[in-house]
Parts: structure tokens; C-alpha cells; sequence
């Protein structure tokens, strides 16, 4: 899972951020072997946002936050975008970051 993930995100990186129909299939792999690839699922989520589905991908991404283990390295970054697109979008995400996602530190 974690190959075909790490080819997805370098395809999303030379596509310059556009998870294109290859980083797709290729996160689409990932997520068949491990549906708890973070990685992929956060990919998955931003091609649902590129390409019009913005609810899903909010779900998805706190739902990713929601499922991240207390010292998951990307946790803030993922935290940030979602409050930062929230705030763009005028979303209400008030009481659906949970756990230690909810305060942003490993642990709380």
C-alpha cells in the first residue's frame, strides 16, 4: 500500500498538486491493501475536492483526523488545511474533530 501511495503522491507532485486519473488509480490500489493508508485516504479526499464533491472530501479529511493515532506526524498539517478550507467555505466544523485531533497534540 505504501508504494503505491508514495507513486500517487509524486504523481500529484509533478502534476503540481492535481491528483490526476494516475495518482488516482494508484491511491485507489493503495487503499484496496490498507484502507487505513493515510496518505491515500488524504489523496483520495483532495481528488473528491478537485473535482466538485467538497462535503465528501470535508468528511473524508475528518474522518482521517478522527482516525489518527495521537503521534501521527501529519495530523496538524491535515488539522490546518481542514480548518483553513472551513474557513474559506464558511463550514461549521465545530464538534466534529475528535480525540486527539480535536486539540491538535499527541496524546490529549
Amino acid at each position: 500500500a505504501r508504494l503505491h501511495s508514495a507513486l500517487g503522491e509524486a504523481l500529484v507532485q509533478v502534476a503540481q498538486g492535481v491528483v490526476t486519473d494516475n495518482a488516482l488509480i494508484a491511491f485507489r490500489a493503495a487503499a484496496a491493501r490498507d484502507p487505513n493508508d493515510a496518505r491515500a485516504r488524504y489523496f483520495l479526499a483532495l481528488r473528491k475536492d478537485q473535482t466538485g464533491d467538497r462535503d465528501g472530501a470535508m468528511d473524508d479529511w475528518i474522518a482521517l483526523l478522527n482516525s489518527a493515532p495521537a503521534d501521527a506526524p501529519w495530523a496538524p498539517q491535515v488539522r490546518a488545511l481542514v480548518e483553513r478550507v472551513a474557513a474559506e467555505r464558511g463550514v461549521d466544523i465545530s464538534g466534529r474533530i475528535t480525540g486527539s485531533a480535536a486539540t491538535g497534540s499527541p496524546g490529549s
